[in-house]
């Protein structure tokens, strides 16, 4: 009640804050809008309450009254600013405004059980036959937030709500209410690139609220980037919250090849040609050497990162590499020089060898 009345005068404050006078627009009194009281009543008293049972509202406020019954009792009807017996009702405030709610005992035996999360009104209806001794109830099934109604059990079947029962005899029903079936999304995902993502669950939709762990795998010489979509950032592997229908893209990037230098020297004379001729190559690629002996000369083999006397060569680029093609000089040919005389005399050579 304390609280009530603090928050009332803290409203009340505000509202004489916005609508202050001024010598221009009015008196005081004037610029204050109207407040109206709520009172209630029961009868008979403890058998029910009203809620709200008291406040204060502004000027075309509009609010939901509710009548409860006590354990033994029904609502009947509604007297003084509210009539009828609806309930529960609305009231919209032009005035002050004063409601009795009417209880009356129950005057049959009717056991309500309830499964699940929610509540069930009764209200007494005419029955069709004025000479009929039975009572004919009304129940309404009203469910908490986040369940639903599904059906009745027991002396009462069906699903139909409102629905009418006459109680001739002692009876009990149950009144099944069902939790709601959480909202289900898609997580669709795409890639760029060449890679893929793993879902951690992996299920075709997942229920609102759900954690779903993304993990990029890129394929051999691809890389992860970034995601892309209802996802951002480079963190991988990374969760993401699927509370409505949601796409990821993967985005994947090559990895530049590695590159690498191949020399080449020489022993002797002779050149060495490469094919193809660059200053660099690109990891894995195959060069072909050609050893090329000057005039005089032969290639006797490779040195280095090549052996052998295999002439051409290819060789793998995977590192930095350096090759030496050896030449040796070819040996002169000898010829022999021989010396006859005719007559008499003698020849002498110089320089005297048997062969040159």
């Amino acid at each position: 009640m304390i609280k009530r009345m603090l928050f009332l005068t803290l409203i009340f404050g505000v509202l004489i804050l916005n609508y202050g006078c001024d010598a221009t627009d009015g008196s005081f009194e004037d610029s204050v809008p109207s407040l109206y009281s709520l009172t209630t009543n029961v009868i008979p008293e403890e058998s029910g309450t009203v809620h709200p049972s008291q406040g204060s509202y502004a000027d075309e406020v509009g609010v939901q009254i509710e009548a409860r019954p006590s354990e033994g009792y029904l609502f009947d009807r509604w007297e003084g600013g509210l009539t009828g017996d609806s309930n529960p009702e609305m009231l919209v405030f032009r005035s002050d405004i004063s409601v009795t709610a009417y209880f009356i005992p129950k005057e049959y035996t009717l056991t309500i059980e309830i499964v699940g999360n929610g509540t069930v009104r009764e209200a007494k209806v005419d029955p069709p036959d004025d000479n009929s001794t039975a009572t004919t109830i009304q129940l309404t099934a009203e469910a908490d937030d986040g369940w639903h109604f599904d059906r009745w059990e027991g002396d009462l079947s069906g699903s139909e709500n409102p629905t009418t029962i006459t109680v001739d005899v002692e009876k009990s029903i149950t009144a099944i209410f069902e939790q709601d079936a959480a909202e289900q999304y898609s997580l669709s995902l795409k890639t760029e690139g060449q890679g893929s993502v793993k879902k951690s669950p992996d299920q075709q939709s997942y229920t609102d609220g759900a954690r779903v762990t993304l993990n990029a795998t890129p394929a051999d010489g691809w890389s992860f980037k970034q995601w892309k979509g209802d996802l951002s950032g480079s963190t991988n592997p990374v969760t993401i919250t699927v509370d409505q229908d949601k796409s990821v893209t993967a985005v994947f990037e090559e990895i530049p090849a590695e590159e690498f230098s191949l020399s080449v020297q020489t022993e002797g004379q002779g050149s060495v040609t490469k094919s193809p001729d660059q200053d660099t190559y690109t990891d894995g690629t195959q060069v072909t050497l050609t050893a090329n002996p000057a005039s005089g000369w032969s290639f006797k083999q490779w040195q280095g990162d090549l052996s052998g006397s295999t002439n051409p060569a290819s060789i793998t680029i995977d590192q930095n590499k350096s090759v030496t093609a050896v030449f040796e000089e070819l040996p002169a040919e000898e010829f022999t020089l021989s010396v006859q005389t005719e007559g008499q005399g003698s020849v002498t050579k110089s320089p005297d060898q048997d062969s040159y």
